[in-house]
């Protein structure tokens, strides 16, 4: 497997249209600014294709059949391939602090009231 991290072995990658589905998905994964060149890739699949519109790259081409590496099923598609997950950004970090904080403060004040209520029946 090569190093896809480096951005011009990515780019370099991108050119051999026998590239495998799983090398294309890690590249798609790694290098944001290569998406429009990953989803006109032959080996791009269905459900590459699918990840990167969610990510708002325009996808205007069906998948073209390409030569089956291993791991393919006989319709095309990866038998197995995942996608990797993109790093968090910073807005996904701070949603995630923000959902953290407001359990913490509605399990803080579910705690109170029970003490306040075994307070109540104890007094």
């Amino acid at each position: 497997m090569r190093d896809w991290a480096n951005a011009d072995i990515a780019r370099a990658g991108l050119v051999d249209p026998h590239l495998s589905s799983v090398d294309l998905a890690v590249i798609a994964a790694m290098h944001p600014w290569l998406w429009t060149q990953v989803a006109v890739h032959p080996a791009a699949f269905p459900q590459l294709l699918e990840w990167l519109a969610v990510r708002g790259v325009v996808v205007s081409r069906k998948p073209t059949p390409c030569v089956r590496p291993e791991g393919r099923s006989a319709t095309g598609s990866p038998s197995h391939a995942v996608l990797p997950e993109m790093p968090p950004t910073p807005r996904t970090r701070r949603r995630k602090w923000t959902v953290v904080i407001m359990v913490v403060v509605i399990v803080v004040m579910i705690a109170l009231a029970d003490l306040g209520v075994v307070c109540a029946l104890m007094g």
